[in-house]
């Protein structure tokens, strides 16, 4: 089991002075030639450490202790020492005497315009001023620290360290002249924490009352990105804002606190954050640190954070509440939280443990109380355990028709403890169903290594049937494996042929044809061209075992995959991987993920939807006097998909899966919502989009998808695209257009396809989004044929804010009576066209 890494958050009034204690000469006297180990030309280091190398070591490590007399008097044992719960320490890379100095440097000549900054200069002369402003410029050239004005001072105290940039830093401050010297102190401090070989920064938030400088904030970090090129900068972020008067209810995680703040959908800070990411272009190394010092949000607000990047989780002391021993624990909802994302490992950082805020445990309480959660948070389906080496592991889709599998593909998929039982089980109907003095004829087309030949010869056994048993297979490797079983297990009772099932010649036809050819999306891997080239072995009553496979769709948001498939380079901690193309299907085993669609809707509409179906055998087919079908147009498919969106988000892909039925009720599965937690064959399948599309709350998501055929080629791809709208009711257009309201469009930079509402009027449960508002007239007199408005099929001009619109001319705004209109506000390009970048071949 992995250890779970935690820190411990030291504040700067627990830190040492800087500079103290590096050497021990008194003031007054020459120090020695050689101090510490070693006389080499680097700086010298004292035997014992600097006094913040051994804080860090007094808190991660335990010295070695031998008793007392009068301990060992009471039978106390010598301790060998060993680590203390925490791995690292959390500090802030400057202090007090950097902002005092950088105070009176910046904020005397920052100012919001070049006339202040004139009337400043006037107020401001003589020698003691004009030095100020030297010192200013001179720093601004190109300044560094005073050793008085750091924490860290050498690279070998680094080693165990996270570090906090400062956190009066007001990238986002009103003043215009503030935010560039804020920009250059980040700047010097991200490049100092690189000098010392710190790997990771963490940032202080941007403000929600300076909402309309984030921009200015993003720019920050993205320049500060480009500056270092190998740092990673996590941005403190809280979980949720409150008011104060929210706050001052009641005690957060009462009933008369959730009473009072209700379920709205708290995203003010995730919209800041998708802003700043998308700014950034979902560079890897910006990532979170989720500050779990306020309450938390509803759960239906906290699913969408573990489709993010979350590095860090900072969690106070306040956090926890006394247990009847008074122990500090954590409530229910914290509780449920933390053990759905210590799945991704992040380090919890602690902070405040030495205030002795309860009554028992001492300071390390806190952190053997989270152990404790992680512990019982390691217990996984059997799937997940299987899948513990590609959680989130983009795979391509398997070629079965052009490559050979090879033995470990097979062996992996011999593991499924239920797929295999399930087609003995339906084999066994089919048996059930027939007569019983009859033999019945079997093939199994791709028999691999044999597992469903094994499961043929079983369900004969327990039905006692007779059968005539034909196993075919084209991969030579497991061929031998089929003879070396034929000879070892089955004798006579199986007949084994070397073929490709579409050229399989029998002198007899089948009663059942078994075969394995399903794919993560249910055809992905041809299982309808396959079967269609066996299809004239069948006899006119025969059936297919599976008899039919439906595909799946749902939207959801996954930033890491997206980061994968978009970034040109994605640096990990060990590696550095090839992007992959975003116009490609993958399978992969999703877990940084989160379903963006709900049940319900306008429409009613599923959450995972159906987009097509396959049926074997199938008589409407035209084939030639071989059998075999003249084209492949029969196998072509199109979904138009409509999705209920509850809760603004970003869509980055959508997850794929398929449900069969093998044989009357028996069937195989991996749709989210009915799939068995214990069948390990199949992983969902992504289409990932290239570009990110933004979703406000309670919008639709149209999604169109193809599977298409090309006969000269003799290929099958997938086509996908999709386009986001937002649902306008009547009583919308007429209340919430009107002189108190105002309904603004704009699109956060990250994205030129990516759109956020805002709907200014008090915060309700529908409120489309807290974020970014933008021009009244946004929508005013843009022509568009996606509003079904007037005869001309332009789009209305929509009523400018204090404009008001009446409830009877809730026509002119082209509604009917009742009805529910949509405004289009993003779409995709149309990915993979015509197969250039993924096919499957046959």
């Amino acid at each position: 089991m992995e250890r779970l890494p935690i820190a411990l958050h030291l504040p700067q009034d627990l830190l040492p002075l800087s500079g103290s204690g590096s050497s021990t000469t008194p003031r007054g006297q020459q120090p020695s030639k050689v101090v510490g180990s070693g006389a080499g030309y680097g700086p010298p280091l004292p035997a014992d450490g600097t006094p913040l190398s051994r804080l860090v070591s007094s808190v991660l490590y335990v010295p070695p202790h031998e008793p007392t007399p009068a301990e060992a008097a009471q039978g106390w044992q010598a301790s060998r020492g060993g680590k203390t719960e925490y791995d690292l320490v959390a500090i802030p890379l400057t202090n007090g005497n950097w902002q005092e100095r950088w105070e009176r440097m910046c904020t005397i000549t920052a100012s919001a315009t070049e006339a202040d900054l004139g009337v400043a200069a006037q107020q401001q002369l003589g020698p003691q001023a004009d030095a100020q402003r030297d010192e200013a410029e001179s720093w601004r050239e190109g300044g560094g620290f005073l050793r008085n004005e750091v924490n860290i001072t050498r690279s070998e105290e680094s080693g165990s360290l996270i570090s906090f940039a400062s956190d009066w830093l007001e990238l986002d401050s009103p003043v215009e002249g503030i935010r560039f010297d804020a920009e250059l102190a980040l700047r010097q401090e991200i490049s100092y924490a690189s000098y010392l070989s710190i790997a990771t920064i963490v940032l202080p938030p941007p403000k929600l009352e300076n909402r309309e400088f984030l921009a200015d904030y993003a720019r920050a970090i993205n320049g500060a990105l480009a500056s270092s090129w190998h740092i990673n900068i996590s941005l403190r972020l809280p979980i949720a804002e409150y008011s104060a008067g929210e706050l001052s209810t009641a005690r957060p995680g009462t009933p008369a606190f959730n009473a009072a703040v209700g379920e709205t959908d708290r995203c003010e800070t995730w919209e800041m954050w998708n802003t700043l990411r998308g700014m950034c272009s979902y560079s890897p190394r910006l990532t979170l640190t989720l500050d779990l010092s306020n309450p938390l949000p509803p759960s239906r607000s906290l699913t969408r954070w573990a489709a993010e990047p979350v590095k860090h989780m900072f969690l106070p002391c306040t956090s926890f509440i006394p247990n009847a021993k008074g122990y500090p624990v954590l409530s229910k909802s914290m509780q449920a939280f933390l053990k759905s994302s210590f799945k991704f490992r992040p380090t919890v950082i602690l902070s405040g443990t030495h205030r002795g805020l309860h009554a028992a445990g001492g300071h390390l309480a806190y952190a053997q109380y989270v152990r404790f959660l992680y512990r019982k948070s390691l217990e996984l389906l059997p799937v997940e355990e299987y899948a513990q080496g590609y959680m989130d592991h983009l795979q391509q889709p398997l070629q079965p028709l052009m490559d050979n599998l090879e033995g470990e593909t097979y062996e992996g998929f011999e593991k499924d403890p239920i797929k295999y039982r399930q087609y003995e089980e339906a084999v066994y109907r089919a048996l059930m169903d027939r007569p019983q003095n009859q033999v019945t004829t079997i093939f199994v087309v791709g028999a691999g290594r044999g597992p469903l030949v094994a499961g043929c010869l079983r369900a004969a056994e327990r039905s006692q049937r007779r059968i005539s048993l034909t196993a075919v297979e084209k991969n030579p490797a497991a061929f031998v494996i089929l003879q070396e079983r034929s000879a070892l297990e089955w004798g006579s009772q199986v007949k084994l042929v070397y073929s490709d099932m579409r050229s399989f010649q029998p002198q007899e036809k089948a009663d059942i044809i078994v075969s394995e050819l399903l794919g993560s999306f249910g055809d992905n891997e041809l299982s309808p061209e396959c079967l269609d080239g066996v299809m004239r072995t069948l006899k006119p009553d025969g059936i297919s075992i599976p008899a039919s496979y439906t595909s799946y769709l749902a939207p959801i948001s996954t930033s890491r995959l997206h980061t994968e498939v978009t970034n040109p380079q994605v640096a990990s901690a060990s590696t550095v991987m090839d992007s992959k193309p975003s116009e490609q299907p993958y399978v992969v085993m999703f877990s940084a993920f989160d379903t963006l669609s709900s049940a319900g809707g306008r429409l009613g509409a599923d959450k995972v939807q159906e987009c097509w179906t396959f049926d074997h055998p199938r008589p409407d087919v035209v084939v030639d006097q071989n059998g075999l079908p003249f084209t492949n147009h029969h196998n072509a498919r199109s979904a138009h998909l409509t999705f209920h969106i509850p809760r603004a988000g970003v869509c980055h892909g959508f997850a794929g899966y398929f449900e069969a039925v093998l044989y009357a009720d028996v069937m195989l599965s991996i749709h989210p919502e009915r799939a068995a937690g214990d069948m390990l064959s199949w992983f969902p399948i992504f289409f990932p989009l290239g570009e990110p599309v933004y979703l406000p709350a309670n919008s639709e998501l149209d999604v169109q998808i193809w599977r298409l055929t090309d006969n000269t080629k003799r290929r099958v791809w997938f086509e996908w695209a999709a386009q986001a709208y937002l649902v306008v009711s009547p009583a919308l257009a007429a209340a919430g257009v009107g002189a108190n309201h105002r309904i603004s469009l704009t699109s956060p930079p990250g994205s030129a396809t990516s759109g956020s509402f805002s709907a200014i009027a008090g915060r309700g449960n529908g409120a489309l989004s807290p974020q970014l508002g933008g021009s009244e007239a946004a929508f005013a007199s843009a022509p568009s044929p996606h509003l079904g408005a007037g005869g001309d099929g332009r789009m209305p001009g929509i009523a400018e804010e204090g404009a008001g619109v009446a409830g009877s001319d809730a026509s002119v705004l082209g509604f009917g009576a009742g009805s529910s209109e949509r405004i289009k506000i993003s779409q995709t390009r149309l990915h993979n066209p015509g197969g250039k970048t993924s096919w499957i071949g046959l």
